[in-house]
C-alpha cells in the first residue's frame, strides 16, 4: 500500500492521531487530491450546518503536479476539514485559477498559506487580495516566493492589507517588484498597516530593479558592498524604499499599534521595546512623540 492510499484508508476510518500529512513529492496529481477528497468526506457528518470531521490540521503537498484542477479539489479538502490550519502547496503549477480557488475558502481558516512557485500572476494576485480583505481572514502567513506577481499584482496585495488586521509575515521574494510595487507596499505601512512585522522581498544583493537599471547604475553593487563596510545604505531609490520598508515593519514589531493606546501603562513599554531587534534612534523618538508620557516614568 502506498503512502496515499494508506492516508486514505486512515481518513476513510476517520483516524483522529492522522493531524500532519505529509504527501510532499509523491506524485500524486489532480487523482490524488481528488481521492483525499473523498475519503475525507465519505463518513462526515452535518454539525452546525458545517461539515466537519476530518482530523488534519497541518497538510503538505508540494511538488506533485496537481494544476489546477488538483486545486480545486483541494478547496473542497479544505471546507470538509475545519481543523486544517497550515496548508503547503509550492511547486504545483496551479496558476492563477487555483490560486483563486484555494484563496475563496482558505483565508477565512488557514493560518499559514504556501504558494510558493505556481505560476500566479497578477490575476492570481487579485484573487488572494480579496480574500485578504474580508474581514474574517485569520491567514497570518502567506508565502507567494517565485511566482510572477510583478508591480500589478504586488499592488493589488498592497491595497488588500490597508484593511488587514491578522496577516503578520508576507514573503514576495523573486516576483520581479519593481519601484512601483515597492512604493505601494511602502505607502500601505506607512498610512494603515500597524499588523505586518515581516515582509520578505529580493535577497539584498538584488539591488538593481532590472537589467536596464543595472546598465545605467553600474556601481550601485559596488556602492552596497561599500555600504556595508561603512555602515551605511545605498542611495538608490530602490534600496531607499526598502529601507524605508524595513522602518515601518520595525515600527509594527515594536507594537506600533500600541502607541496610540493611552491605557497601556507606561511600565510595560520596555518590554513592547525589547520586541525590536534593531537600536533605531528614530523608533524610539517616534514612540516618546506619540506617548510622552513614557519618558516621565
Amino acid at each position: 500500500m502506498d503512502n496515499v492510499s494508506r492516508a486514505c484508508h486512515r481518513l476513510r476510518n476517520n483516524d483522529a492521531t492522522l493531524t500532519l500529512l505529509n504527501l510532499s513529492c509523491e506524485g500524486i496529481g489532480s487523482h490524488g487530491v481528488k481521492k483525499l477528497l473523498q475519503s475525507c468526506s465519505c463518513n462526515r457528518k452535518l454539525l452546525n450546518d458545517r461539515l466537519q470531521n476530518c482530523p488534519l490540521v497541518a497538510l503538505w503537498l508540494e511538488n506533485n503536479d496537481i494544476y489546477p484542477a488538483g486545486a480545486e479539489a483541494l478547496s473542497q479538502l479544505i471546507v470538509s476539514s475545519a481543523s486544517l490550519k497550515y496548508l503547503y502547496v509550492a511547486h504545483n503549477h496551479i496558476n492563477d485559477s487555483g490560486a483563486a480557488a484555494i484563496s475563496s475558502v482558505g483565508m477565512t481558516q488557514l493560518e499559514v498559506c504556501n504558494l510558493a512557485s505556481n505560476e500566479i500572476g497578477p490575476t492570481g494576485a487579485r484573487s488572494l487580495a480579496r480574500s485578504l480583505r474580508d474581514e474574517s481572514s485569520k491567514l497570518k502567513k502567506l508565502i507567494l516566493e517565485g511566482n510572477h506577481l510583478r508591480d500589478e499584482g504586488t499592488i493589488a496585495l498592497a491595497e488588500s492589507l490597508r484593511g488587514n488586521n491578522c496577516l503578520e509575515v508576507l514573503d514576495l521574494r523573486y516576483n520581479n517588484v519593481g519601484i512601483e510595487g515597492l512604493s505601494a507596499l511602502r505607502d500601505m505601512l506607512f498610512e494603515d498597516n500597524t499588523t505586518l512585522e515581516y515582509l520578505l522581498l529580493e535577497e539584498d544583493d538584488d539591488c538593481p530593479a532590472s537589467e536596464a537599471e543595472l546598465f545605467r547604475n553600474q556601481r550601485c553593487k559596488k556602492a552596497v558592498r561599500l555600504a556595508k563596510d561603512y555602515n551605511k545604505g545605498c542611495e538608490c531609490k530602490r534600496c531607499k524604499t526598502k529601507d524605508e520598508i524595513e522602518y515601518f515593519l520595525t515600527l509594527n514589531r515594536a507594537g506600533r499599534h500600541s502607541f496610540g493606546n493611552m491605557d497601556i501603562p507606561a511600565s510595560l513599554w520596555p518590554r513592547i521595546m525589547s520586541h525590536v531587534s534593531e537600536d533605531s534612534p528614530s523608533l524610539v523618538y517616534a514612540m516618546l512623540k506619540t506617548r510622552p508620557d513614557v519618558a516621565h516614568r
